[in-house]
């Protein structure tokens, strides 16, 4: 301020005349806030608020070690912008005589929006083969969380991010595999040396590749019809054919994604018919569900035999 606060006077600070008369008992009154969300640091941790005003004049009342005091702040117009340090000052009035001192507001970040700021990052989600519902679906998780993602970078099959908790890291690999099914992989690898403790400080890449068909598709492997129910190590599901449960690994074996398409039920005595998509002719159907004639279906065709699902 370029005056000062008690009579207006041309002053840099509190003039001569408008200093305390008696000495009053006070620590220095800085405090810092994050210029990105409302909290501010108190007591070695930062905490949320609501009314700038109400923290200046709790933690002037913290400060000044006088008795039957009325304490009101003098706040300029605040600039929440890191590296900014407001001047304000506290009008105190003790007995009737009415004094003030100046107080230090610092725009700077806290510990979460500092890392939100910069690239700090502890682990990197690496997705291959995914659509856009399992990207969105790790974006919300993270914010869901408090976690900031601090980079993402496209992939030819996917995309990395670069997320500031390692921990949730982790946790988000095993729902998404437990959702749509798929691969991970932990690779934790040593970034640097933590200089007080000495310890190694680790990063993480999780690697979750998702398969090339999606749970509730339907795949032929081993000669079975499989309506996949579960997508991990196997793929187990529903053989359509039988109507139990079958189970298969993948590996080194082909497989075909089966397309469903649109039909309608066209017979269901002595045995369910349907039309068939691209000859509208009435055709078997190779397993059973209870439905009614003309009812709209999903199917799937291979080779000519139909089931539905």
């Amino acid at each position: 301020m370029e005056f000062c606060p008690g009579c207006g006077k041309k002053s840099k600070g509190i003039c001569r005349d408008c200093r305390p008369q008696k000495e009053i008992k006070v620590r220095d009154i800085n405090i810092k806030f994050c210029s990105s969300c409302k909290k501010y640091f108190h007591r070695n941790k930062w905490t949320e608020y609501t009314d700038i005003e109400e923290v200046v004049k709790k933690i002037a009342s913290e400060n000044i070690k006088e008795e039957n005091i009325s304490i009101n702040p003098i706040l300029p117009e605040i600039r929440m912008k890191p590296g900014i340090t407001e001047e304000a000052f506290i009008e105190i009035e003790i007995d009737g005589d009415i004094s003030y001192i100046p107080a230090n507001l610092e725009m700077t970040y806290c510990d979460k929006c500092s890392k939100k700021q910069g690239e700090y990052f502890e682990g990197t989600l690496q997705l291959r083969n995914v659509d856009e519902e399992m990207v969105e679906f790790a974006r919300s998780f993270f914010r869901k969380n408090n976690v900031f993602i601090s980079k993402e970078k496209e992939q030819p099959k996917g995309i990395d991010m670069n997320v500031t908790d390692k921990k949730r890291l982790q946790n988000i690999g095993l729902m998404l595999q437990r959702k749509y099914g798929g691969s991970i992989k932990v690779s934790p690898h040593i970034h640097t040396q933590d200089r007080q403790t000495s310890k190694q400080v680790y990063r993480v890449n999780l690697l979750y590749e998702a398969p090339e068909f999606r749970i509730g598709q339907v795949i032929k492997v081993d000669n079975k019809v499989l309506l996949v129910k579960n997508i991990s190590k196997t793929v187990s599901g529903v053989d359509l054919a039988t109507g139990s449960r079958a189970s298969v690994d993948l590996k080194k074996k082909e497989y075909k994604i089966l397309r469903p398409s649109e039909s309608r039920i066209s017979k269901v005595h002595p045995g369910i018919e349907i039309l068939d998509p691209e000859t509208y002719q009435s055709v078997p159907l190779r397993n059973k569900k209870k439905v009614q004639i003309g009812e709209k279906v999903n199917v799937v065709s291979d080779r000519g035999v139909y089931y539905i699902l």
